[in-house]
């Protein structure tokens, strides 16, 4: 794709600049599946002689100045053109010296006005203006995420600047708000990021939510955020559970928790993921070792979400360990229970359809699970003892 667009850009005589995170992760040995291009072209017929070389397909993303052009294909690439066509005045609108790097397509040659290379080495967060996080708030936010993500420390003035503009966030679109979260939260290691996002004064406005500093770092020192379990997990589900983990100590309950994340536009699968986890944790949390039936229940309800609601139980309910560990020990034994359905009921105890089928084969199931219906045989003959069909009922299958 490089290729072609050195091509593209040669024949309009036009010059071209590898800028944003493409140079920052080559030089953390990074592979970086998306491309930001800054050219001295307009960028929409660039980027339409790319889509005709079979590289995308050309998506606007902003036909104002800087007029912006994506090409949505196997690997993304947004070009925008440079104003004035110099790279360095872009590159000094930019957020972070990190980000401040430039490639150019024909001499290859680096370009570090601002030293982000050094500070990359370094692991030094370092804004390149206060003016420039005050145009877009949503920077500050993005300092934090670069602490996860990178492991860099912001340097005192760069904090500094974050907290005189924190208020500001307040203006940021939900949706951009949102995108910076999700890359916090999925990222590996979040506690120092939220305890210096939480002293900046960037925690309440990025959840929308009002949360202290203080509940911020307590939830930090707790360790749950960082517990070696949930850096195990995938992106995805260790995103889910840290917003899990967030609604918890914000104290709401699984319908607030839909309500807040919809408010910060994320969308109505990922909100119900994170509310169907609070109420599995809760459930979970009130379980006691002798009540095996109710411990087998939850099983059964929780299914695919089990081992990840017992984790989040885990971190929110640290004294109930024993009747957790019981919980742990059931899923871990859980058997396959037979194939069992509603005709089967119909016909085996003449019952009439309705609700009670739905709740007897619930029974069947949780039985299955616990290795006590092996097969339909098993089942039929449990079911005709604890359902017996009415007095003179054919029960043949």
């Amino acid at each position: 794709m490089l290729r072609a667009l050195r091509r593209a850009l040669k024949t309009r005589d036009a010059e071209g600049w590898l800028v944003g995170g493409a140079p920052r992760d080559l030089l953390l040995g990074r592979a970086d599946p998306d491309l930001d291009a800054a050219i001295s072209a307009d960028p929409f017929p660039v980027a339409d002689a790319l889509a005709q070389a079979g590289f995308g397909t050309v998506v606007p993303l902003s036909d104002a100045s800087p007029r912006v052009a994506r090409l949505a294909g196997r690997r993304e690439l947004d070009l925008a053109q440079v104003e004035g066509g110099e790279i360095r005045e872009d590159l000094a609108r930019r957020d972070f010296t990190i980000n401040a790097i430039a490639i150019s397509l024909s001499t290859r040659a680096w370009i570090d006005p601002y030293g982000g290379i050094a500070d990359l080495r370094d692991r030094r967060l370092r804004m390149i203006s206060e003016a420039n996080l005050r145009d877009d708030p949503l920077r500050t936010l993005r300092a934090a995420r670069f602490i996860a993500s990178i492991g860099l420390l912001p340097d005192r003035p760069t904090s500094a600047a974050c907290r005189r503009s924190a208020s500001l966030l307040d203006s940021a679109a939900p949706e951009r708000v949102r995108v910076e979260l999700e890359k916090l939260l999925s990222s590996p290691r979040v506690g120092p990021a939220l305890a210096w996002a939480a002293a900046a004064g960037l925690i309440a406005p990025a959840l929308g939510r009002p949360v202290t500093a203080g509940q911020v770092l307590a939830m930090v020192r707790r360790g749950s955020f960082d517990a070696a379990a949930v850096r195990r997990l995938p992106d995805d589900t260790r995103l889910r559970l840290r917003l899990a983990l967030l609604a918890a100590a914000l104290e709401l309950s699984p319908e607030e928790a839909v309500r807040w994340l919809a408010s910060r536009r994320f969308s109505r699968t990922a909100a119900a993921g994170v509310a169907r986890l609070l109420r599995l944790a809760s459930e979970a949390g009130r379980l006691t070792v002798a009540d095996a039936d109710a411990r087998w229940a939850w099983v059964r309800d929780a299914r695919e979400d089990a081992r990840e609601a017992l984790l989040l139980a885990r971190l929110l309910f640290p004294g109930s360990s024993r009747s957790l560990s019981a919980a742990a020990r059931a899923l871990a034994a859980a058997r396959k229970p037979p194939r069992v359905g509603g005709a089967d009921l119909l016909a085996w105890l003449r019952m009439s359809p309705g609700p009670e089928i739905g709740n007897i084969l619930r029974r069947v199931e949780i039985e299955g699970l616990r290795g006590r219906l092996r097969s339909r045989n098993e089942a039929k003959a449990w079911l005709l003892e604890a359902y017996p069909p009415a007095s003179g009922a054919d029960a043949s299958p």
